[in-house]
């Protein structure tokens, strides 16, 4: 971005260019110069004999940045590394924050895409994805933090009709959430989120699917964003079906399903919007799913489990 001093985004709007292959993107801002530095040094044509087409531009890795920053080399923004910005599937249209919020983007910051593109069984290219930024002048008067909520498994027994599992997020700071973005894939039978006080036995129920469509993921806005305290609990709970009957089963017979990116592993989890009078405290969710899931695609490999 070659900005000398602080931005703040209030709105964004994906546009996919190649709208045949583009399957989901996510945004990110860096502030440290690594991702940068890593494209600079991967970038390059792979030596001849390798085996692997795939290399140059980007990185060879699924999802999340294609590999997991150290941050204990950042040198410059250490109180704001980096952070999501927004992120797109079909249907989404522009994400605007709440009115007074906007995400902070350090000095010297660059933006990152992570896209996920199908194959189409022919060669495609996509030189026209784009990103509105709308920026505001004034400095916020409420920070963004983005969240997950993860249901913890590593791994889902084939045949089960209904594998439940569960995660719980603590909220760092008094905040408010405004949005909420389920997410899995077509194992996923149904998925809630529950608020959950410090100090009460008494949870309230914020979202529930009976039904989870793979096809027709979306983002639920609260019509008043909704008070939260610093130490509650954000609970999730998904049910998979891994059986002959569920006819969204990639595979017949059924066989045991990783956690992973490849839209026939499963992920579990609940994108939080949040708003906070305070700046986010440094660190990224996203990191740490992102990183589960290398070490997870690690241990399917030395299995030899095939995609």
């Amino acid at each position: 971005l070659n900005n000398k001093e602080e931005l703040y985004i209030s709105k964004t709007q994906f546009i996919p260019g190649n709208k045949k292959i583009v399957h989901h993107m996510l945004s990110f801002y860096d502030g440290t110069g690594i991702v940068l530095d890593a494209q600079n040094r991967l970038g390059k044509n792979r030596p001849s004999g390798s085996g692997d087409e795939d290399y140059g531009p980007g990185y060879e890795s699924g999802m999340g940045l294609g590999f997991v920053p150290d941050l204990s080399k950042v040198i410059r923004n250490k109180n704001n590394p980096g952070g999501g910005i927004s992120g797109w599937v079909p249907g989404v249209r522009a994400l605007e924050n709440p009115e007074g919020a906007t995400n902070v983007i350090p000095p010297e910051a660059a933006i990152i895409f992570q896209i996920h593109y199908h194959r189409t069984g022919k060669p495609e290219t996509d030189s026209n994805s784009r990103l509105g930024i709308w920026l505001d002048k004034k400095k916020p008067k409420k920070y963004m933090q983005t969240l997950l909520a993860e249901a913890n498994f590593l791994t889902i027994p084939q045949g089960n009709p209904r594998f439940r599992v569960r995660g719980t997020r603590v909220v760092p700071a008094d905040s408010h959430l405004w949005r909420l973005v389920p997410h899995m894939h077509y194992l996923g039978k149904e998925f809630s989120v529950w608020h959950q006080p410090k100090d009460s036995g008494k949870r309230t129920l914020l979202l529930e699917l009976k039904n989870w469509d793979f096809n027709w993921q979306g983002q639920y806005r609260f019509k008043q964003p909704f008070p939260i305290k610093a130490g509650d609990r954000i609970e999730v709970e998904a049910v998979y079906d891994n059986s002959p009957g569920n006819p969204n089963n990639p595979f017949s017979p059924p066989r045991t399903i990783f956690l992973g990116e490849n839209t026939t592993d499963e992920m579990g989890f609940a994108v939080m919007g949040l708003t906070r009078d305070t700046e986010p405290e440094p660190g990224s969710d996203y990191m740490t799913f992102f990183k589960k899931n290398l070490e997870v695609q690690g241990v399917k490999k030395l299995l030899g489990v095939t995609p």
